[in-house]
């Protein structure tokens, strides 16, 4: 893959859903994934002891799946000039489980990406798995 060491990761961890995107310096889409959050296989949490690594809990589920995405996408961490994360599931332990550089509010993430594609738009409804949301916003 080209550009090593300027790609940008984006993952949005909502209630039902996982999203992500690799992104490459000039903002090009290079991979992404949106996905079903899914239960836990056994459907309990048996805890190792082991954080990061045994994937029984959503925490370690959602590690496993961002490993894979990276994985599928031929890119390690080291590529990675930084990660952002956003969404309902950001809990402070959430840095046990994926290393990333910053965390934004879903609000201005959703201000952010609205006043770039559609920059005459002044509200936005964000119905999601947990919550909906209306923003109503200017300069």
């Amino acid at each position: 893959m080209e550009n090593k060491k300027r790609l940008y990761l984006g993952i949005d961890i909502g209630s039902t859903t996982f999203k992500a995107v690799l992104m490459n310096e000039a903002g090009e889409l290079l991979h992404s994934m949106y996905s079903r959050t899914k239960p836990v296989e056994s459907g309990t949490v048996a805890c190792t002891g082991k954080c990061k690594s045994c994937g029984r809990c959503n925490m370690g589920a959602i590690r496993k799946t961002v490993a894979k995405f990276l994985k599928d996408s031929g890119v390690t961490k080291a590529d990675l000039r930084c990660t952002a994360v956003t969404g309902s599931q950001i809990v402070e332990d959430t840095k046990r489980f994926i290393d990333f550089d910053i965390h934004i509010s879903e609000v201005s993430a959703h201000v952010a990406g609205a006043k770039h594609y559609h920059p005459d738009v002044d509200a936005i409804i964000d119905c999601g798995g947990q919550d909906s949301k209306c923003m109503i916003y200017n300069e």
